[in-house]
Order: structure tokens, then sequence, then C-alpha cells
């Protein structure tokens, strides 16, 4: 008798295991918002909290410069700024995007940064065709704005 209860107990099943409590709550996910313009996709998707990784992407740089050359001609002139700054994240060794800076800081009447702008372009690029004519805007702008002070 003793030998039919061993066997019994052993061939029960052993207790299961309760579940796992459920998380207390569950965020929701946050609904897609589509974009017209794609370039801006990525830059929706981002937490405001967490900073932004630049890596070097070059292709990304030209993309930035782009889309800012199209705001600087549909007259939205500080989004143009924000992209040409983005530009010299993506590609920090390109001289172009401090040029387009300085047009854009020149256009938005702000030639304390156009000078700055302007002087990377030419430090970054010297031999440059435009670098000489830079250089004069720079001394114009310099003496225009120690008239105004």
């Amino acid at each position: 008798m003793l030998s039919f209860l061993l066997v019994a107990a052993l061939a029960q099943e052993p207790p299961k295991k309760p579940p796992p409590p459920a998380p207390e709550k569950e965020q929701k996910a946050k609904p897609k918002v589509r974009s017209l313009d794609p370039s801006l996709e990525s830059l929706m998707d981002e937490e405001p909290d967490k900073p932004k990784e630049y890596t070097l992407n070059p292709a990304q740089a030209q993309q930035e410069i782009k889309v800012g050359n199209y705001y600087l001609t549909k007259g939205n002139t500080a989004a143009a700024i924000k992209r040409y700054e983005e530009a010299t994240r993506w590609n920090p060794a390109w001289a172009v995007p401090y040029l387009k800076l300085g047009q854009a800081y020149e256009k938005k009447d702000e030639p304390e940064r156009a000078v700055m702008a302007y002087r990377k372009f030419v430090e970054m690029a010297p031999n440059d065709k435009q670098a000489r004519d830079l250089r004069k805007k720079i001394e114009r702008l310099e003496r225009e704005a120690s008239k105004e002070n």
C-alpha cells in the first residue's frame, strides 16, 4: 500500500507557478505622425529629453543643405539656419554649410553671426574661389557692425 501511495505521488504533476504580476502601468504607444517632408520624420521620432547623437554622414549633410536651401527660397530663414547647422554636425569637415549659414545669417540681418560662419568657411577652404570675395565681405560686415555700435 505504501508503494502505491509513493507511485501515485510521483505520478502527479508538480504545482504550476503563478503567473508573473502584470506591470503597474503599461505605456500606450504614441501614434505615428507622418510628415510631408520625409527628412523631418527622423527628427519627430526622437525623444525630446534625449540629446541627438551625430556620426559622420555626408549624405545626411547634403540632404540638410538641400532642405535648408528650400526653406531659404521660401523665406523661412530660421528653418534654413537650423538645417545648415545640422549639416555642420553631420559632416564637420565640409565647408559649404558654413557658407550657407553665413548667407542665411546675413539675410536674417545678423552680421556678427554671418561673419563667424564666413570666417569658418574661409578657414576650412582658403583656396576656394569664393574665399577671396568672402574675405572682403567679412571686412565690410565688420565695418558696418562697428559703425552701428
